[in-house]
Order: structure tokens, then C-alpha cells, then sequence
């Protein structure tokens, strides 16, 4: 029986830890979770109401979870109110050697204002915003 070496193991769980990541590249992810890369309860609040304000497509907000500053996450998101995105172009942009500006040049040459419509992750209402719509439409 072979001995590990540390050069055989060291292989292995890079390999191993690569295959993760690209397995997560396509999972969707809830916007609102994001929020939790915040300290303060009144920055985890400003973030809630921002991230419900922008309403992202969830696979692009898997990928602006990985944008380091805080401006930059921000400026990920708003990447949904012009733009369209199809999961597997955005697989590109989940690098994790890729630095802020990076990201945002990959999203913005994978980006796209127009296509399929079932590419495209649609963004579905949560509970809350059902109810709250039904009630509007009572009045």
C-alpha cells in the first residue's frame, strides 16, 4: 500500500475543494440571506430593504456574495434592474481568484438586456409579498 505524501494530499483537497466550488457555482441563493455578511442589526436592516428594493435574479446574487467590499456587493446587485443574466454565463464569473473589479467586468460582458425568458432566472415572490399583494388588491 502507497503512503500518502504531503504533495498527494496537498492534490486531493485542492481537487476536492475546486470540485465543490464549481458545483456551487449554479445554486441559486435568496438575496435577503446575503445580508448576513453584516454586523449591525441597522446595517443588516439597510441591506434587507436595499436587496428587496433591487428584487436580484438569485443566481447573479450567489455571485455578488462573493464581491469583498461592501460598495461593490451593492453595485453587483444593481446589476438586476439592467441587465439579465443566464446561469451557466455566469458559472464565468464565480472564479474565486477573481478580485472586485474582476467580477463586475465578467458580469457586465456576460450580462445580457435581451433573450429566452426560460434562460433567465425568474425571481419568485415570497409569502409575504403574495399576501401583501392580495391585500392591495382588496382595497
Amino acid at each position: 500500500m502507497k503512503k500518502l505524501t504531503l504533495t498527494t494530499f496537498a492534490v486531493m483537497f485542492v481537487s476536492l475543494f475546486l470540485s465543490a466550488q464549481e458545483s456551487a457555482a449554479a445554486d441559486p441563493q435568496n438575496p435577503t440571506s446575503l445580508c448576513e455578511r453584516f454586523v449591525t442589526p441597522i446595517e443588516k436592516e439597510d441591506c434587507v430593504k436595499r436587496v428587496e428594493k433591487i428584487k436580484p435574479d438569485w443566481y447573479l446574487a450567489s455571485i455578488c456574495s462573493k464581491q469583498y467590499e461592501d460598495a461593490s456587493f451593492y453595485r453587483c446587485l444593481e446589476l438586476s434592474k439592467s441587465a439579465q443574466f443566464s446561469p451557466k454565463k455566469l458559472e464565468a464569473c464565480d472564479d474565486a481568484g477573481l478580485n472586485d473589479s474582476q467580477r463586475m467586468t465578467c458580469l457586465q460582458a456576460v450580462a445580457s438586456s435581451t433573450g429566452p425568458k426560460e434562460v433567465y432566472q425568474d425571481r419568485k415572490p415570497t409569502a409575504a409579498e403574495k399576501r401583501a399583494t392580495r391585500f392591495e388588491n382588496r382595497r
